[in-house]
């Protein structure tokens, strides 16, 4: 082989390789976007979209705010839940084992509208938290 046929294969190998890096640099940017979006976007994508082509009429409760929401987590006392997100609109009692949920919004006219609810178990520590879009 030809030095000029070695570097010929030396710049596709090498060209290759660019464009590997390039596709690998493009799912990082991209899974990087969703990781991104889900954090910020409490309903997701769909619910985003959603609340965008048919409307919404979501009222919260005084001092909800999405920051404060995303700062509630599992074990964390009812005590705690009211200094992050103030009063729930409504407190809504289960039957024992359940403990209670409490709703930090609702629809202003039985529309469509975004859920935040809190889930606390008997022993008044938050078991899950709710946040979805309602389509009605």
């Amino acid at each position: 082989m030809s030095p000029l046929g070695e570097n010929d294969a030396m710049a596709k190998g090498a060209s290759g390789g660019r464009r590997l890096g390039c596709v690998a640099v493009g799912v990082v940017v991209v899974l990087s976007a969703v990781v991104l979006v889900r954090a910020f976007l409490l309903d997701g994508v769909s619910g985003a979209l959603l609340a965008c082509i048919v409307g919404e009429d979501t009222v919260y409760s005084a001092r909800y705010s999405d920051r404060g929401f995303r700062t509630i987590l599992p074990g964390m006392s009812e005590e705690q839940v009211r200094h992050a997100l103030g009063e729930p609109l409504r407190v809504q009692e289960l039957d024992p084992p359940y403990g209670a949920v409490w709703s930090y919004s609702k629809s202003a006219k039985k529309d469509n509208y975004r859920i935040r609810t809190v889930r606390f178990g008997e022993d008044g520590k938050v078991v899950t938290k709710t946040a979805e879009f309602w389509l009605d």
